[in-house]
């Protein structure tokens, strides 16, 4: 038989290199979120600093509804965007 009439991989060598792709697929979505859920963590603490020095006025200019909303809406969109473009980078 000739050389390029054998296959490149047999069955066992290609189900372990299907068996490693997805185990560092995994890891890679396991590590992505946990950068995404840390970065979001970071944004949800300066945004409640900075809501906590408001003025009287500017409470009254924002209903605690829309505070909250913002917070959690604005900040789960910039974490679900770092989440794609870090899961991107694998």
């Amino acid at each position: 038989m000739r050389p390029q009439d054998q296959p490149l991989l047999t069955v066992n060598e290609f189900a372990q290199l299907t068996i490693e792709a997805a185990i560092c697929a995994v890891a890679g979505s396991y590590f992505a979120s946990m950068v995404a859920t840390g970065f979001g963590r970071i944004i949800r603490g300066r945004v409640f600093d900075r809501v906590a020095h408001f003025s009287v006025h500017q409470f009254e200019e924002f209903s605690t509804a829309s505070l909250i909303t913002r917070t959690t809406n604005d900040t789960t969109q910039v974490q679900q965007v770092l989440l794609m473009l870090a899961a991107q980078q694998e």
